[in-house]
């Protein structure tokens, strides 16, 4: 009982204890009431899904937001138009070592390489994992509209000219990002070698290329990238992109404008002597 806990002069009266205790139960009784009817409970229930969705809504749209930026943030540091023409320069001569080094190839007339810059080559990511901007993964999927060329002159059995040409580059793959905490620069590493794949065509220009070597031109090309891309972007190796700032024209810039010149020149020079005949992946096409 209460009583036996009571001290004289001290504490609720007995009285006050059973009202306060009448009263709580009174209120509990109020409270339970008749259980729910189906059209409350279907009602409630409809209200709850409606409130999750709008939410949900909230955060995809949150999400989307970061990963449009990051893909923003991605096609700027990788792709501006002063990286990309550092990536032509370094496809530009990969591919002439290449295809120098094969055995039937007596000349390389020229070899370009057009990175243009746009949003239209801008990945295709979606966010995977997310822990920071020092540590995200995301699915990338890039269809660039690059395109390479190379006149290669060759010799086996009979004498021949080829026009080399390289498009329809498309890369997929996991890839791990890590920004710098000042944003100057960023780490690219595919998680795994992703899966790459590029159209290579032959047009003739004078005499006759064996399909033999017409296959080997494509898969030297294919080769070729997909050494680099696994010796410079697989982990755990990393591709490190810093952001440059604006500079002066330089001795390296007045080489290159001066070779474009005499690729174009040399471009003029075939076009007017030979007519075209392209092949690709071993089959006669339109000229």
């Amino acid at each position: 009982m209460m009583d036996d806990f009571m001290f004289e002069g001290l504490g609720p009266s007995p009285d006050a204890i059973r009202a306060w205790e009448d009263g709580r139960a009174a209120r509990e009784e109020a409270s339970e009431g008749p259980p729910p009817t189906i059209e409350e409970q279907l009602a409630n229930e409809r209200e709850r899904s409606a409130r999750l969705e709008r939410e949900l809504r909230a955060a995809r749209g949150e999400t989307e937001g970061w990963i449009r930026a990051a893909s923003s943030i991605m096609n700027m540091l990788m792709l501006s138009p002063h990286q990309n023409k550092g990536y032509a320069t370094m496809a530009t001569r990969m591919l002439q070592k290449a295809l120098s080094q094969l055995g039937f190839v007596t000349g390389l007339r020229y070899c370009d390489c057009s990175f243009p810059a746009s949003d239209a080559s801008r990945p295709e990511i979606v966010l995977k994992r997310w822990k920071s901007l020092q540590d995200s993964e995301w699915d990338v999927a890039w269809t660039p509209a690059w395109t390479a060329e190379a006149c290669v002159d060759g010799s086996r059995g009979i004498s021949f000219t080829t026009l080399l040409k390289v498009s329809g580059i498309a890369i997929a793959g996991r890839v791990r990002l890590k920004f710098e905490a000042d944003g100057s620069a960023l780490a690219v590493s595919f998680l795994e070698a992703p899966a790459f794949r590029c159209d290579v065509a032959c047009h003739v220009t004078l005499g006759q290329v064996p399909m033999p070597i017409q296959a080997e031109l494509g898969r030297v090309v294919r080769d070729e990238a997909i050494r680099w891309l696994t010796e410079k972007m697989v982990a755990p190796n990393e591709y490190r992109v810093v952001l440059h700032a604006k500079k002066e024209l330089s001795e390296d810039d007045l080489e290159r404008a001066m070779e474009a010149a005499r690729i174009g020149a040399e471009r003029a020079s075939i076009g007017a002597r030979w007519p075209s005949t392209p092949t690709q992946n071993g089959k006669k096409g339109s000229g």
